[in-house]
Formats: C-alpha cells, sequence, structure tokens
C-alpha cells in the first residue's frame, strides 16, 4: 500500500496557512473599517504562527513517519483544493474583489476557517497521535478566529440595522 509521509501532509497544512495570509492580507486591502483592519491584521497573524507551527511539527518528525494513504483521504483533499476558496491566490482575489460590503469580507473569513477547522479535523485521523495534542491547539485557534468573526459580524449588522 502507498504511504503519505507525515511531512507531505503538513506541507499541505502549511500550503493552506499560506492561503490564509493570502486572504487575510487582501481582505486588509479592502478593508476601511478599523475594526475590520484590525482583525483581519490579527487573523494573519494567526496564519503565520499556525504556518510556523506546522513547519516545527514537520521537522520533528522522525525520518520514518508515515500515514497510511486512504482513498477518503486523497478525495478529500482534492475537493478542499478544488473550493471555491482555497485553490489560488486569484480565485481569493476574485471574491475580495466583489465584496461589496464589510460583512461580506467577515462571511469570507469565516467560510475560511470553517474549512480550515474541518481539514484539521480530518487531519487528526492521519498524524500520529504524538502530534493531536499540537494539532488540537490549532484548531482551538481557528475555533477562536470564528468566535471573533462572528462577533464582529454581529455589531456591524447590528450597527447597520440601527443606522437604516
Amino acid at each position: 500500500m502507498a504511504l503519505y509521509s507525515g511531512e507531505d501532509v503538513l506541507k499541505l497544512a502549511i500550503e493552506l496557512e499560506r492561503r490564509g495570509q493570502d486572504l487575510y492580507r487582501l481582505s486588509l486591502t479592502r478593508a476601511e473599517n478599523p475594526q475590520l483592519k484590525t482583525l483581519f491584521d490579527y487573523l494573519l497573524g494567526e496564519e503565520i504562527k499556525h504556518e510556523k507551527i506546522f513547519q516545527n511539527l514537520m521537522e520533528e518528525l522522525s525520518a520514518g513517519a508515515q500515514i497510511q494513504k486512504v482513498a477518503d483521504f486523497t478525495s478529500y483533499l482534492q475537493a478542499l483544493y478544488e473550493s471555491y476558496l482555497l485553490v489560488t491566490k486569484s480565485k481569493a482575489s476574485k471574491l475580495i474583489e466583489a465584496v461589496e460590503k464589510p460583512e461580506d469580507l467577515l462571511k469570507a473569513a469565516f467560510v475560511f476557517e470553517k474549512e480550515i477547522i474541518l481539514f484539521f479535523h480530518e487531519l487528526r485521523r492521519y498524524i500520529p497521535e504524538s502530534d493531536h495534542p499540537i494539532l488540537e491547539q490549532v484548531i482551538r485557534e481557528e475555533h477562536n478566529h470564528l468566535i471573533r468573526i462572528n462577533q464582529l459580524h454581529t455589531r456591524l449588522s447590528s450597527r447597520r440595522r440601527n443606522q437604516e
């Protein structure tokens, strides 16, 4: 049976974190609201931090660490790569450029974070159990990102309704 190395999977996780960085850099260029700018700057920093966590994990993997290649996992990765947001920087850029109101930037960030959480939950099945605590830490941080995004979305939506 063919195998993925833990390094292969972590390289993918690093790539997804870099795509998050692209999304938040683009969002920063479109955000006019100071609260949005602060949030996207924070999320950009978090994606950079997560990339470093996965790079450190990759360095710590022993040369023989392998995870089984499973058809479902391969299909899942393909589906992620074909999703509208994670495929390329240019697709994320088009999505961000099409935004008409601040809430839409937050919706794009929310979808991205949900997809990342889903990926990391799946990833847990394919990495050594000894690395689960680190992955769980990243997942908790991603959950916190969703909470922060949702809180700001609620505040901005409420403010918008009050102004109408």
